[in-house]
């Protein structure tokens, strides 16, 4: 379902409704949200887009070429030949002028070319720009010299021979490749230079190119080989895959909770805790005709930016995550005695990681006495609620003969398993 406005500068489409009444997992199976990023015509590309933590998205348009900063359903038009492939917490986008061969800062409405700064004459390409303002990247067209790549900040510019900079985190780490190694990746550091393991930024199977590839802590996703890789304290760490017909997997982006994202046999994943995950199973669709097949960026509050085919709508969604209730077992936004029946007719079941689990109130995929505890402790909460209620005292006499039940079953459980030894 598409609503069109009258603004084309300031318009989006929210289909979270039109997409959960689909014949799809229950609402409370559902771990995110949906958000639909689109325009009339024409749509985004997948060539650009990126999320930060303030939840705006920039990216590029299809023919003809124009950049846009989506933020809580609005558009703003950044025109024509206008490239955005970063933008920080702050608001700053950072881009190129395509058909100028110029580069640009984008301010609280403003646009600063950085022709003073960078030069023309050399072609400077902007990779990225973390939350301090500084900006990395390097020279397409460099004469005689193998590389040449640039860290700028307020208008003080540093060069270095034979580094490609390709990402920056806001501890000045950057990520980077020598000229000479063919795409082999280097923790860059004022200077200091640490090798990472063999992993490389070969990119070029990836439909986009990305940005976020390095988190505050200093670990770096990559490649080793065609397997997707997460380098961190001098270790690679393989990522797995989701499907059988490719055994391969891309990462695209890394946050602080070393949570990553990317896409395995053309579905989005989420890998966290060393396992990885089917984002199309999180989410409120209809398996037989809807796909979320890339997952682009993700920010430090959980939102991811992917791509797909949902609810008939092609293009760039935002996925938000859904808050979990403490002490709520059954999902239904209340903590109440129903959920402590959930709890005791789940008790002892477990669950796989990235799934719904009835009777699972603190998410240790375990249904256990320590479930029952969270419901007395949060009974009467509703989700959204700042505050939660103290139970009636006939309520806690019946949590607290639940409490016992759970726990008779629980020992009758234990004798059984030691009787048949």
């Amino acid at each position: 379902m598409n609503t069109r406005l009258n603004n084309p500068r300031a318009w989006a489409v929210t289909v979270v409704s039109s997409i959960l009444w689909l014949a799809a997992p229950a609402l409370g199976d559902a771990s995110y949200s949906l958000t639909y990023i689109a325009r009339t015509f024409p749509a985004p590309t997948l060539s650009s887009s990126i999320l930060n933590n303030a939840g705006q998205v920039v990216g590029v348009s299809s023919i003809p070429a124009h950049g846009f900063l989506w933020e809580d359903g609005l558009w703003t038009d950044l025109g024509p030949d206008m490239k955005p492939v970063d933008i920080n917490d702050t608001g700053q986008i950072v881009g190129s002028v395509v058909m100028l061969n110029k580069t640009f800062l984008w301010q609280n409405g403003r646009f600063t070319i950085l022709e003073d700064q960078l030069g023309t004459e050399t072609f400077p390409v902007i990779s990225a720009i973390n939350n301090v303002g500084q900006i990395v990247g390097q020279y397409s067209s460099y004469g005689t010299r193998p590389a040449l790549s640039f860290l700028l900040q307020d208008g003080v510019l540093r060069l270095e021979n034979d580094w490609y900079f390709q990402a920056i985190n806001d501890g000045e780490q950057i990520v980077s490749t020598l000229s000479s190694t063919g795409g082999r990746a280097y923790l860059w550091e004022d200077g200091w230079v640490t090798y990472l393991n063999g992993l490389t930024l070969n990119y070029y199977n990836a439909p986009y190119y990305p940005r976020h590839i390095i988190n505050t802590a200093g670990q770096v996703i990559g490649y080793y080989g065609q397997q997707a890789v997460l380098w961190q304290n001098g270790e690679l760490i393989d990522l797995g895959y989701l499907g059988v017909s490719s055994l391969s997997a891309n990462a695209y982006a890394i946050n602080d909770l070393r949570q990553i994202v990317g896409e395995s046999d053309e579905r989005a994943f989420l890998w966290e805790n060393g396992e990885m995950i089917d984002l199309n199973d999180l989410l409120p669709i209809d398996p037989a005709s809807d796909t979320l097949s890339k997952a682009v960026d993700i920010n430090e509050n959980g939102q991811i930016l992917g791509v797909g085919s949902i609810g008939g709508q092609e293009g760039l969604f935002l996925l938000t995550p859904i808050p979990v209730l403490p002490g709520d077992a059954n999902g239904d936004g209340l903590v109440s005695a129903d959920d402590y029946a959930s709890v005791q007719a789940n008790f002892g079941n477990t669950g796989a990681p990235g799934t719904s689990l009835l009777g699972d109130t603190n998410q240790d995929r375990v249904v256990s006495a320590d479930d029952y505890a969270s419901v007395q402790s949060h009974f009467g909460a509703t989700a959204g609620m700042g505050s939660i209620p103290v139970p009636e005292p006939a309520t806690l006499g019946l949590l607290a003969l639940g409490g016992l039940a759970i726990l008779r079953r629980r020992s009758q459980f234990v004798g059984s398993a030691i009787a048949d030894q």
